[in-house]
């Protein structure tokens, strides 16, 4: 199913126009004496939930010289200090940005992170004060036909709400850079603009961020599922790499408490004293209400920079301080002499999950220019392959990987797993994050097939290098068949999966 994206693109304004912004605040809304018949449970509903709302302009240049397209776009504060989420392609290759509060406030906005594949942005505004926000539920246990709230900016009409149903679960579409599984199918009314707006339930929780509508059909709209956004949270913020911060503590965003599941002996959290069924609440200013906020609250942090904490242990509230460590990185290598291409090993057999190479016997080898199944070998069913060589990165920063694949794949840099895709499966998407400095790293994709269909690829994006399939120009092989190192025995680093493809 192919559907389009829901945002608002106006004509091209020249940018002196950008600051010609028409708000509604709920506090013009219409006061009715609370025994009124007309006070409802959704008006109730509506009421406490608008201040959380947020309309989201962006400028993007076009092809003209000092011209600009105004695109609109909604979005949900999901915490008080500020952090908002949205669709990436609401602020995609936007040169200038602006989110207009409840209040009639316009503020910047800070991209934080943002997974194209995914079509999902966490933004942040700097308000100066505790803003209304919205709790995040639960999509694991939607019912068919129970009631739903979609408040948005549809063409440009601050906090324009919508009521429905949920009409299907478990939907599946693509857009125009996206394949999104999880989707949750919504009769609530959605038009250009309301792209990135929560999708919310009758207890106000938001369990839905609105991205496309069919418009083929009638009121046959959809929303990526909140569990989605639990789901990808960590590999979305990826803390240790983008922030270069170690703390080896586990818990689980799904979590209604931030209860710790698990911390690595001789870590800086071990160090602190931090233990197993832990629930923090608070880290420095930061209040922590979930599972969830416990990843927010580490945005920013910095190696070596000291971060209290209140936890509960028992009945017990304990006041720790914390020192996160300075994460390993991996390190570019000496360039050996190479030539463009990767090697490839193929070797038979039947899984259902990846097979360790190291106790495979290959049936064939070569050379091939790309990422993918070489075409030259009619390979059907029933086999593994490894790819192998060096990706030459072009500028330091962080790097986003992924992999579609039908069955299992993984992507390694160096000895780190940086894509798990995994497991018998439709075409599927799954990526992680990696901090790399400009030069040469090892890389290594293994993949296999068990029956039915067959597909790899790899994705990329980064410093100057806009999402697309990793092209042959970056990929090389060593000359004399120097490998790249095998993967480390440490547990991987958390990663995500985009889940079976829908009807």
């Amino acid at each position: 199913m192919t559907c389009h994206r829901i945002m608002d693109m106006r004509k091209p304004l020249f940018l002196a126009l950008w600051l010609g912004v028409f708000t509604l605040s709920s506090s013009g809304l219409a006061q009715v004496p609370a025994p009124s018949p007309r006070n409802t449970p959704l008006v109730a509903l509506i009421r406490s939930c608008l201040p959380a709302v947020v309309s989201i302009r962006t400028l993007t240049p076009l092809d003209k010289a000092d011209t600009y397209q105004v695109r609109m776009g909604s979005g949900s504060i999901i915490h008080e200090t500020g952090y908002i989420l949205t669709n990436e392609h609401v602020i995609a290759n936007a040169v200038q940005g602006a989110v207009t509060l409840n209040d009639g406030r316009t503020l910047p906005y800070r991209v934080i992170a943002s997974f194209t594949h995914e079509d999902l942005a966490l933004l942040k505004v700097n308000a100066g004060n505790r803003l209304s926000s919205l709790r995040l539920g639960r999509s694991h246990d939607l019912m068919l036909g129970e009631p739903t709230l979609v408040v948005g900016n549809p063409g440009g009409l601050t906090q324009s709400v919508s009521a429905g149903i949920v009409s299907g679960l478990n939907r599946a579409a693509s857009t125009e850079s996206a394949f999104l599984p999880s989707l949750i199918q919504t009769s609530a009314a959605v038009s250009g603009g309301s792209s990135g707006g929560p999708l919310i339930n009758a207890l106000g929780e938001q369990i839905g961020v609105i991205t496309s509508k069919n418009t083929s059909l009638e009121n046959v709209n959809f929303a990526i599922s909140i569990d989605r956004v639990r789901a990808i949270l960590r590999p979305l913020l990826a803390i240790e790499e983008r922030y270069g911060i170690q703390i080896d503590l586990d818990i689980d965003p799904f979590a209604p408490i931030a209860q710790v599941l698990s911390v690595q002996e001789h870590s800086p959290a071990a160090r602190s004293d931090i233990r197993k069924d832990d629930v923090l609440t608070q880290i420095g200013n930061f209040q922590i209400h979930q599972g969830f906020d416990y990843y927010l609250a580490l945005i920013d942090r910095q190696p070596g920079q000291p971060l209290d904490l209140v936890l509960q242990r028992g009945q017990q509230e304990l006041r720790l301080r914390l020192t996160p460590a300075a994460a390993s990185r991996l390190k570019p290598i000496a360039p050996p002499i190479l030539v463009p291409g990767l090697h490839y090993s193929v070797a038979n057999g039947q899984w259902d999950r990846l097979p360790d190479w190291r106790q495979l016997q290959p049936v064939a080898c070569g050379l091939t220019e790309r990422v993918g199944l070489p075409p030259t070998l009619g390979l059907e069913d029933h086999f593994a392959l490894q790819l192998h060589g060096f990706i030459q990165i072009p500028r330091e920063g962080i790097y986003t990987f992924s992999t579609i694949s039908d069955d299992g794949s993984r992507l390694y840099i160096g000895n780190r797993l940086i894509v798990e895709n995994d497991g018998l499966h439709a075409p599927q998407q799954s990526a992680g994050h990696v901090y790399l400095k400009a030069g040469l790293f090892p890389v290594r994709i293994e993949f296999f097939e068990n029956s039915g269909g067959q597909s790899l690829q790899a994705f990329w994006s980064g410093p100057g290098v806009q999402y697309q399939e990793i092209a042959g120009q970056h990929l090389f092989h060593a000359t004399l068949q120097e490998r790249p190192p095998e993967p480390a025995a440490s547990s991987p680093l958390p990663a995500i999966s985009a889940g079976n493809r829908g009807p």
